[in-house]
C-alpha cells in the first residue's frame, strides 16, 4: 500500500492591533497590526498606506480603524479607536478697509494665541489686536486649547481704492491775483481747507484771491467712503520789468529811470557808464535815476545797469541790461 502524508497548516491569522490613541484634530498618528501575512486598513480614505502593517491615519473625528490580518487559511479583524480632540474657535471675518485705517482683529476659543506676521503686533500673544494697513494683508493666528491642541485660522484684510485726485503741486501767482484751483477727481464729495480767501470751500474748482503764500488741502470722499487728500501751494512770483530808454528832459513824462517789480523783498540797482564808472545806485524800488551824475545831466548815450534782488519766496536773482538816455 502507498501512503501520502498531508501537512495542514493550522496556524490561523490573528489580528492584533496597537493600543487606542488620542490625538488633536489635524494630527496624523501611526497604528500597527500583527498576526497575518498581509494586511488591510479601513476606512481607506483616512489611511496613508492601507496595505502596510504599520499605517498612518489622519481621522477628522473620533473613529475606529479596522485592521484585517490574512494568511492562506483565514482573515481576522481587529480595531483600534482613535479619539480626536476638537475644539471650537472663532476669528474675525474677512473684511475691507480704507488704506491707512485701523482694523480690529480678534480670535476666541483657546487659552493661548499667536498672530502672524508678527511685525504688525506689539504683543502677538494677545487674542485681540489692532493693526493699521496701507495694503491688503493675510493674517493667521494659532489658537491652542487647554489640552494642548492647536488650530491655525486665517483672515484676509483687503484695502479699498482711494479716490483719485489730480491737482497741481504749485501755482505761481502775484499778490492780488485771482487763481482758480483746478482739481479733477472721481470722488463724490470734496472740501477745501483752510477756507480763507476761497470763493467756496465745497466746490471742486474754487477761486482764491492771493494775499500771501498759502497751501490748501483738498479732501475727497469716494463712493466707497474712503478719503484721499492732496495739496496745492500758492507761490508768489517775484518779477521785474526794466525799461530800455528814458528822457530826463524835465517835461514830466518818463523823466526818471525805474525798475518796476512785484513781490520783491530785496533790491539793489547800479548804473554804470561804458568805462565802468558807477553813476547811480539804489536799494529802493521807488527810488529811480533822474539822469544826473555829480549834479549834471549825463550825455545822450547808452548806460549799463545791474540789479540784484530777492523775491518773496527768498529766491535770489541777478539781471543785467542797458538803458538809453535821450533828450
Amino acid at each position: 500500500d502507498t501512503f501520502i502524508t498531508v501537512f495542514v497548516d493550522t496556524v490561523f491569522a490573528k489580528a492584533i492591533v496597537s493600543s487606542n490613541q488620542t490625538i488633536c484634530i489635524g494630527d496624523t498618528v501611526s497604528v500597527s497590526v500583527t498576526g497575518g501575512e498581509s494586511y488591510y486598513w479601513s476606512p481607506e480614505s483616512f489611511v496613508m498606506n492601507p496595505y502596510d502593517s504599520i499605517a498612518y491615519v489622519f481621522p477628522d473625528t473620533t473613529m475606529y480603524f479596522i485592521a484585517a490580518a490574512s494568511n492562506d487559511c483565514n482573515t481576522d479583524l481587529d480595531s483600534v479607536l482613535i479619539t480626536v480632540l476638537d475644539f471650537d474657535v472663532n476669528i474675525v471675518p474677512d473684511t475691507a478697509i480704507c488704506p491707512g485705517e485701523e482694523v480690529d482683529l480678534w480670535a476666541e476659543g483657546g487659552i493661548s494665541y499667536w498672530w502672524q506676521p508678527s511685525q504688525y503686533f506689539i504683543d502677538p500673544s494677545l487674542p485681540n489686536q489692532i493693526v493699521q494697513l496701507l495694503n491688503p494683508e493675510y493674517f493667521y493666528v494659532t489658537i491652542t486649547d487647554a489640552q494642548g491642541c492647536d488650530k491655525t485660522m486665517y483672515v484676509y484684510i483687503d484695502t479699498l481704492p482711494l479716490p483719485v485726485i489730480e491737482l497741481p503741486l504749485n501755482i505761481n501767482a502775484h499778490w492780488g491775483d485771482e487763481v482758480v484751483l483746478n482739481a479733477t477727481t472721481n470722488g463724490v464729495e470734496y472740501w477745501w481747507s483752510p477756507t480763507e480767501n476761497l470763493s467756496c470751500s465745497q466746490c471742486l474748482n474754487p477761486t482764491v484771491t492771493i494775499s500771501e503764500a498759502s497751501t490748501y488741502q483738498l479732501t475727497v470722499k469716494g463712493e466707497n467712503g474712503c478719503l484721499n487728500h492732496s495739496y496745492v501751494t500758492i507761490l508768489f512770483d517775484g518779477s521785474l520789468y526794466v525799461p530800455n530808454v528814458f528822457t530826463p528832459n524835465g517835461d514830466g513824462v518818463n523823466d526818471v529811470f525805474y525798475a518796476y517789480g512785484e513781490d520783491i523783498i530785496e533790491f539793489h540797482m547800479q548804473i554804470f557808464n561804458r568805462w565802468g564808472e558807477l553813476l547811480f545806485e539804489s536799494e529802493d524800488l521807488d527810488k529811480g535815476w533822474d539822469g544826473f551824475y555829480l549834479n549834471q545831466l549825463v550825455k545822450t548815450e547808452t548806460y549799463i545797469w545791474k540789479i540784484k534782488f530777492k523775491d518773496i519766496q527768498g529766491t535770489p536773482g541777478e539781471l543785467y541790461g542797458t538803458v538809453s538816455v535821450i533828450y
